[in-house]
C-alpha cells in the first residue's frame, strides 16, 4: 500500500528514482482499480449488443456505454501524469535514459494524428518492450551486489589499535624523556662562542 501512496504523493516527480518492487506494486493497484471499470464497460456493451450484428465494443448509441467509456477515460486521465512520472523514475533507477518513455507515447500520438490502425499494433509492441525495461534491476542494487562480492575476495586490512583514552599518540611518551645534552660534542669554535656568550 505504501507504493500506491507514493504513486500519488510523487504525482509529478520526474527527477528521483523508484525501485522495481514499488513500480510493480503501484501497477498492480492501478490494475485492480481499473478492472471493475473494464468489467462494467464489457458487460454494458454486451447487454446493448444486437444479436443480429457482429460483436462490437465501440457501440456508442446507448447511454450506459457512454457512461462506461467516460469513467474509463476519466480514470486514465487521472493517472496519466503519475504513470509517466513513475515510468521515468523506474527507468532512472535501472540506469536507462528517461527518453525511452516515448517508446510508449510515440505510437499513440501517431495513431491520434493519422488514424492508422497499424500504429495500435506498434503501440502494443512498444508497451511490451517498455514493460520488459521496467523489469530490469536497479542500478544501485546491482552495484551493491557487485561490491559485496568484491568484499568477500578482498584481502583483510590490519587496523592498528590506538588507546581510546589518548587523542594524540605522541602524548603517550613520558614527560621525563628528553633529548640528550650534546653540548660537549660541539666543535671547538662553537664551544668558544658559547662560553663567550655566557660570560657576556
Amino acid at each position: 500500500m505504501n507504493a500506491f501512496k507514493q504513486f500519488w504523493t510523487h504525482y509529478a516527480d520526474f527527477s528521483s528514482k523508484t525501485s522495481r518492487a514499488h513500480f510493480w506494486l503501484a501497477f498492480f493497484w492501478n490494475f485492480l482499480l481499473s478492472l471493475p471499470l473494464w468489467v462494467f464497460y464489457i458487460v454494458i456493451s454486451l447487454d446493448q449488443q444486437n444479436p443480429k450484428e457482429p460483436l462490437n465494443f465501440s457501440n456508442l448509441h446507448s447511454v450506459p456505454v457512454l457512461w462506461a467509456i467516460t469513467l474509463l477515460a476519466f480514470f486514465y486521465f487521472l493517472i496519466l501524469v503519475p504513470s509517466q512520472a513513475i515510468c521515468v523514475r523506474r527507468l532512472r533507477d535501472a540506469g536507462i535514459h528517461w527518453a525511452w518513455i516515448f517508446l510508449n507515447l510515440g505510437p499513440v500520438l501517431l495513431y491520434l494524428l493519422t488514424g492508422l490502425d497499424i500504429f495500435l499494433f506498434v503501440w502494443l509492441i512498444a508497451v511490451v518492450s517498455l514493460l520488459l525495461l521496467m523489469m530490469l534491476p536497479g542500478k544501485s542494487a546491482t552495484l551493491q551486489s557487485e561490491g559485496n562480492s568484491m568484499e568477500g575476495t578482498a584481502s583483510p586490512t590490519v587496523i592498528e589499535a590506538v588507546d581510546s583514552f589518548v587523542a594524540d599518540p605522541f602524548e603517550r611518551i613520558p614527560s621525563f624523556v628528553a633529548a640528550p645534552d650534546l653540548s660537549d660534542n660541539k666543535p671547538p669554535l662553537e664551544q668558544k662562542m658559547a662560553t663567550e656568550h655566557q660570560v657576556r
